[in-house]
């Protein structure tokens, strides 16, 4: 016998309807993909005072298992909440349809603008320390994050040096915005970096 009391929660869990057309006005995201995230979204913050949530801190994306291990989450999290203390659902639907993956239908100018935003988004995620232009000491925590347990401080420090020395197209010891993004052109960045996004 099944009633109420048995459904699962998850699917009581309905997106707040301004939210919902602030993202489709605003983002690719379809109606049943803003519903899937906004259930992930919930499910992130479970242990917030109220529930649904209206609000996610860095701590709830610490506490859950597989990300924890991740080890540029530390990165990913400063490219998503910026300046900010905690993230609205839209702030977190916004910043994951940058990955969103592409359909025949999506306009040309769209692909533009994704490619741009995931552009940007590396270089905030390269940019450690957030002055606007990529240091061989943003390189050397990049490097050192992601090969730490692989290299030694010798071959990180000379991982970094080669970077700079084969993104910096302005002699300046250091890498900007356009020299970061020339250096992606030669990958399909309507392609990388994308993420199937259930629909509920």
């Amino acid at each position: 016998m099944t009633g109420c009391c048995s459904s699962n929660p998850q699917n009581l869990l309905k997106c707040p309807p301004s939210d919902m057309q602030i993202l489709r006005n605003t983002t690719n995201l379809k109606t049943g993909e803003i519903s899937h995230l906004y259930k992930r979204f919930c499910l992130l913050g479970k242990d917030s005072p109220s529930f649904p949530p209206k609000r996610l801190a860095k701590r709830h994306f610490l506490t859950v298992g597989h990300l924890a291990r991740n080890p540029i989450l530390a990165i990913l999290l400063k490219a998503m909440f910026k300046e900010r203390k905690t993230l609205t659902f839209v702030n977190f639907a916004r910043f994951l349809s940058i990955f969103q993956a592409n359909t025949l239908k999506t306009k040309k100018e769209q692909l533009v603008m994704t490619s741009e935003k995931k552009k940007r988004l590396l270089f905030s995620m390269y940019d450690t320390d957030m002055d606007g232009i990529i240091s061989h000491e943003d390189l050397i925590v990049i490097v050192h994050r992601l090969y730490g347990d692989l290299m030694s401080s010798q071959q990180v420090l000379e991982t970094a040096a080669t970077m700079i020395f084969e993104m910096d197209t302005s002699g300046t010891q250091k890498i900007l915005f356009e020299d970061f993004s020339d250096s992606l052109n030669v990958f399909d960045m309507e392609e990388t970096l994308v993420v199937k996004i259930r629909e509920d």
